[in-house]
């Protein structure tokens, strides 16, 4: 009896410990960077994007910092389709992209040969 409830018992910190997600800003998604106001996101840019998502509110303008780390990748291109960017990324330098959303909604962005892709999420 008395091992049967201490069994119980780790099962449920082991559960309630593996349920846990960690979280950048106020997202429950840890892939998603929830941006404030006037912030300067930075990317990097490896094999794939670092955050992945960036969460905005619409009508805020929003300013992402791509930095490519190395050349082991198709990362030197970057397009936001939906708008019409395209950057070159060079290893090392950082490339501005700012961005004031006019719509709620996903904003799709990726490698130019679509491998990598990320997103600006518009609330």
């Amino acid at each position: 009896m008395k091992y049967t409830a201490l069994l119980i018992f780790a099962s449920a910190i082991l559960i309630a410990g593996c349920s846990r997600t960690k979280s950048t800003g106020s997202s429950a998604d840890p892939d998603v960077y929830v941006a404030k106001a006037g912030e300067t996101v930075r990317i990097t840019v490896s094999t794939s994007y670092s955050p992945q998502s960036v969460k905005v509110n619409n009508g805020e303008t929003v300013k992402l910092e791509f930095t490519r780390v190395d050349d082991q990748n198709c990362g030197d291109e970057l397009v936001f389709p939906k708008l019409g960017i395209k950057k070159v990324l060079p290893v090392g330098q950082p490339v501005a992209v700012e961005i004031t959303p006019n719509e709620s909604g996903d904003l799709q962005f990726n490698c130019g040969m679509e491998m990598m892709k990320g997103k600006i999420i518009v609330e």
